[in-house]
């Protein structure tokens, strides 16, 4: 690399042909220009993968209730964070191999000692393929910054809804159960949680499930006592009975043989 760089200054100090030099800027610019494509390329990735994620997560959270809707976002908001990082990667490596063009460069078209920013005036008309180092680096950290918001935004969401997912398994593993005793045989299991205490200070009552009616079973009935007869009653008919049998006449008055 070292002898490449000599030659190619040696050629040029000598008095290299136009076409070449031209072929040479043109060879160099076309590089530049490929590596700053594929960073926006990839950004272009970056939000359309990004606003995919956002559309299923807000479509997880208003549709999804409970453990499935936080497990949802979670993996979600993990896919949002791995995306970002794989971006800021790919646009940390397109900008690096941008910064070797920029110093070949250099190193072709100016003197040893040269500052980038006085270089193009040593380059007559060939033009370097670059802005100077200040704006060059504000752009450098638009597409950078851009990744690490996004990051930073998943990562505060994953917290939330990791929080509020811990918030709920403890409540469920703090319900109390009642259990109400049917006759002493059936017992129905209902689930009373625990609530904080209202702005009156009187702890809020949740209103538990009704248990199902009691399933009547048919009872025997207990036979009745007899009533007591009237005694004068008993005595007259006693009499009467004798009386008839006494006569040889039946009771309802005939006569007899």
């Amino acid at each position: 690399m070292t002898e490449c760089h000599a030659s190619t200054k040696e050629l040029l100090r000598t008095g290299l042909r136009f076409e070449d030099r031209m072929a040479m800027h043109t060879a160099i610019s076309e590089q530049i220009w490929r590596e700053q494509n594929l960073v926006s390329q990839r950004m272009t990735w970056n939000f359309t993968f990004q606003g995919m994620l956002v559309a299923i997560y807000v479509f997880a959270g208003s549709s999804l209730d409970g453990r499935a809707g936080s497990a949802v976002q979670l993996v979600l908001g993990g896919a949002g964070i791995l995306v970002c990082l794989a971006v800021l990667f790919s646009v940390v490596a397109a900008q690096n191999q941008s910064t070797r063009l920029k110093a070949h460069w250099v190193r072709a078209f100016c003197a040893p000692g040269t500052k980038v920013d006085d270089c193009d005036l040593q380059t007559g008309p060939f033009p370097q393929p670059f802005s100077p180092k200040t704006y060059s680096g504000w752009g450098r950290w638009a597409s950078r910054g851009i990744c690490i918001i996004l990051c930073g935004l998943w990562v505060v969401l994953v917290l939330i809804v990791a929080a509020d997912w811990r918030s709920n398994l403890g409540k469920a593993a703090d319900q109390a159960t009642c259990t109400l005793s049917k006759a002493g045989k059936e017992s129905f299991r209902i689930s009373c949680p625990r609530q904080p205490p209202d702005q009156s200070g009187k702890a809020s009552v949740s209103a538990a499930p009704a248990p199902p009616p009691p399933v009547m079973t048919p009872q025997a009935q207990t036979p009745k006592a007899p009533e007591p007869k009237d005694p004068s009653a008993t005595a007259s008919g006693g009499e009467g009975v004798s009386l008839t049998r006494a006569q040889g006449r039946s009771p309802n008055g005939g006569g007899g043989p």
